[in-house]
């Protein structure tokens, strides 16, 4: 998906009864919380990911996962080309010290979950685990490109551990645990299948990213891509790293009040919210 796009993506809400976790705009939020402004750049004081234009709330849910992964995810929703997967790949490199680990289609179990070396536990009596994809992105970011499309016996898997914060490694009787505590970011394309509600439900943010929304942003896309352009993350990562510094010193009790008006106001159910 090398196509950028202006257009002005937005958190979405869960419409009423599903169980996904609500999202708003951040308008009427009390500043309490936030100190004050950080000094960002670009229409929403945040990252800009340089190669991707506009779509200002997609890249604004990922900066807060960039900030803090335990957040709880974000799921990015959109028809092909519109720069989906083009803005989930640059938090990798504004990520910086944490893991950013992909999670591809046909993965197997062993894979995803790791392994554990059974003769190396009979004959020492240590277990010793091989980590996957869930130990490794411990304390970073998961990502699923077109989620949507992974088999049941995968989404399992993710669900087991994105809910316990724990991978549990089972063969032949010997079994491990390890940490698994990720954010999980994905990718997909409604036409393509929906997304089964358990896995739904894991992501804290589902912003809709949407195609450039006039000629001339579809033009300034064009050039970037015919010219190949590098993104420029100096910038960003500055600010992740400057807002990471100064996320223990985030209150939380004067927006409490706002989070509850907010998650009643869309109509959320689940708990979560």
């Amino acid at each position: 998906e090398r196509q950028s796009a202006r257009a002005g993506g937005h958190l979405r809400p869960t419409p009423r009864g599903e169980s996904s976790r609500p999202v708003d705009s951040l308008a009427g939020a009390p500043r309490a919380a936030c100190g004050g402004p950080l000094g960002g750049r670009g229409e929403l004081g945040v990252i800009r990911f340089d190669a991707v234009e506009g779509n200002e709330q997609a890249k604004l849910a990922l900066a807060l996962v960039a900030v803090d992964p335990g957040i709880g995810g974000v799921l990015l929703v959109g028809p092909p080309g519109v720069a989906k997967s083009t803005l989930a790949r640059q938090l990798a490199a504004v990520l910086g010290d944490a893991p950013f680990v992909e999670v591809p289609l046909g993965a197997t179990e062993d894979r995803i979950k790791g392994s554990i070396d059974v003769a190396s536990a009979l004959r020492d009596g240590q277990v010793r685990v091989r980590s996957g994809l869930l130990g490794q992105a411990d304390g970073g970011v998961l990502y699923l490109d077109e989620v949507n499309l992974q088999p049941d016996h995968v989404v399992d898997l993710l669900l087991d551990a994105a809910a316990s914060g724990v991978n549990r490694i089972e063969r032949d009787g010997v079994s491990a645990v390890e940490p698994g505590r990720f954010a999980l970011v994905a990718t997909m394309n409604p036409e393509e299948g929906s997304l089964r509600p358990q896995l739904r439900d894991r992501f804290a943010m589902v912003v809709t990213v949407r195609p450039p929304a006039d000629r001339a942003a579809r033009l300034r896309a064009l050039r970037r891509a015919l010219a190949g352009e590098p993104a420029s993350l100096a910038g960003d990562q500055r600010l992740v790293a400057k807002a990471r510094a100064r996320l223990e010193a985030v209150v939380l009790e004067p927006v409490l009040g706002y989070v509850v008006e907010v998650v009643e106001r869309v109509g959320v159910s689940s708990l979560r919210a």
